[in-house]
């Protein structure tokens, strides 16, 4: 082990594992209408409608067998919660509780699935 894993293990990094479930789940990112809806102006282009309608018959079928579902959408409390952008689309449209945040009916049911807001590019 070298010096640095030592400092890590003494403040107990790596002191549990975690390794991988016992069953497979699906994460959606950034199914939400601002993207999937053609009024909005990131919304509603060709490929993104079809891995929305190809998403929604997988998520269909994962939920009637139990998978789990994560899903997660972009937003921000306001302009001054934002990483700079060069997109006013986002900086006027993905404030938390506007339309444009809401997850897509299409994909997303939530009494199942598991839903969370990030503000950042990655879901992990």
């Amino acid at each position: 082990m070298t010096d640095q894993q030592d400092v890590y293990s003494e403040r107990s990094y790596g002191g549990e594992t975690i390794g991988f479930g016992s069953k497979p789940g699906i994460a959606v990112v950034d199914f939400q209408l601002g993207f999937t809806d053609p009024s909005y102006a990131l919304g509603g282009s060709p490929l993104v409608q079809r891995a929305v309608e190809n998403s929604a018959r997988l998520l269909k079928v994962a939920r009637e067998s139990g998978v789990p579902v994560a899903t997660c959408y972009t937003g921000y409390n306001s302009k001054r919660d934002m990483p700079y952008w060069k997109i006013s689309a986002v900086m006027e449209d993905l404030i938390d509780g506007e339309a444009a945040t809401e997850l897509d009916p299409r994909t997303y049911v939530p009494d199942y699935d598991v839903a969370m807001r990030k503000s950042g590019a990655s879901m992990f």
